[in-house]
């Protein structure tokens, strides 16, 4: 497992490669007739918003429990006992399976070549999304920008 808190180096190793090829197959069908980069990014993507989608339930799951059963004062015996704890132990569990997948795909992304210009342009986009503004503000606004002006060259990406 790749820690959450840490970059890894762009340097897989044997296994990794082998993790990320197999990742790579599940992605991208035997016989594609587009750009591979793009079913990549489209498949980080798809599993980015549901793990967004999963954070924000957890939310609030987590609010309507501290509101409605006083979590903070119960026992673990206790906290097992309300319906809504199964709940944040299935998000908590499917939160941890998604970013193992994401980093995956990430590596997969990160040896596969963009063809076109939407591929480019979708890998950007994924970079835009792993370089956290918050963590890099300089790295993310560069790489955002260069989207931008990649993006400004012909208007609209062609699909």
């Amino acid at each position: 497992m790749i820690p959450r808190n840490r970059t890894t180096a762009i340097c897989p190793s044997r296994r990794q490669v082998m993790i990320g090829s197999a990742a790579t197959a599940t992605v991208m069908p035997a016989r594609f007739d587009g750009d591979p980069a793009v079913q990549a990014c489209n498949a980080w993507q798809a599993s980015q918003a549901e793990y967004e989608d999963l954070t924000k339930r957890w939310q609030a799951l987590e609010s309507h429990i501290f509101r409605n059963h006083n979590w903070c004062r119960l026992s673990r015996r206790q906290r097992a006992a309300i319906p809504e704890s199964a709940e944040l132990d299935a998000i908590d569990d499917r939160r941890d399976e998604l970013h193992d997948h994401k980093q995956l795909l990430l590596m997969a992304l990160i040896q596969t070549s963009a063809t076109t210009p939407r591929g480019l342009a979708a890998k950007l986009t994924v970079a835009t999304s792993v370089v956290h503004r918050y963590e890099n503000a300089e790295g993310h606004d560069l790489v955002a920008s260069v989207l931008r002006d990649f993006q400004s060259f012909g208007g609209n990406i062609p699909e």
